[in-house]
């Protein structure tokens, strides 16, 4: 079982020493890695599943600059709180769309090989979740971390056992390439955007690409 939960919000423009965005690093590279180093482990190891943490949040991107995060470069340039804020969310949002159809990808990859991947956007849930570390307007920095999770966030108890049914529910032992929202399948939960192949292939390719020097020295 491998679950993919790290995350947060990295500050807005903050590289690896790779020159990636931190955020989209965080967000998705390193589950993406990790998976490549265990794949052999898990598939030995069948029956087996990966669950990555996706989030509803990146339905609201209309497309992708991967050039912005994933190409060559030095930190963002020096910007005021709102571009700073809308920096921190795309890097995010992008990385919640990487990680739905690098999902999707190894559903369909791994079909008939005891080996299921699904994706779980567990809503709102209360505690720690990097929202204040958003670096927007202070009112919504406010409404982010505090007013929202406080009047629509899960319980602890309540979002962990959408972790727990995806990873030991026997029904669930065949389901593969599945969108949950709030331990939920829905199978068009997730936005038009991450079901394009042309988006699902450019993504594969750029983390494949960046992955790949750490791959070759294993």
């Amino acid at each position: 079982m491998l679950i993919h939960s790290a995350g947060g919000i990295a500050p807005a423009g903050e590289r690896t020493p790779e020159g990636v965005d931190r955020g989209f690093a965080q967000n998705f590279l390193g589950a993406f890695l990790l998976t490549r180093l265990l794949e052999e482990r898990l598939r030995a190891g069948a029956p087996a599943r990966v669950i990555a943490v996706g989030s509803g949040a990146h339905k609201l991107l209309k497309s992708i600059d991967l050039d912005e995060l994933i190409g060559p470069g030095m930190a963002a340039p020096r910007m005021g709180s709102s571009p700073r804020g809308r920096y921190q969310m795309r890097s995010y949002q992008t990385a919640k769309l990487g990680a739905t159809t690098w999902i999707y990808g190894l559903a369909r990859r791994w079909a008939g090989r005891g080996v299921t991947a699904n994706v779980l956007d567990p809503g709102i849930v209360k505690g720690k979740s990097g929202s204040e570390h958003f670096e927007g307007p202070a009112p919504i920095r406010i409404l982010m971390s505090d007013v929202i999770p406080f009047f629509a966030a899960a319980g602890m108890e309540r979002g962990s056992k959408q972790y727990v049914r995806l990873a030991a529910d026997p029904a669930l032992a065949n389901v593969s390439g599945m969108y949950f929202v709030s331990g939920k399948e829905k199978k068009a939960g997730s936005s038009p955007l991450s079901l394009d192949p042309a988006v699902q292939k450019r993504l594969n390719d750029a983390a494949e690409a960046w992955a790949a020097p750490f791959l070759r020295s294993r």
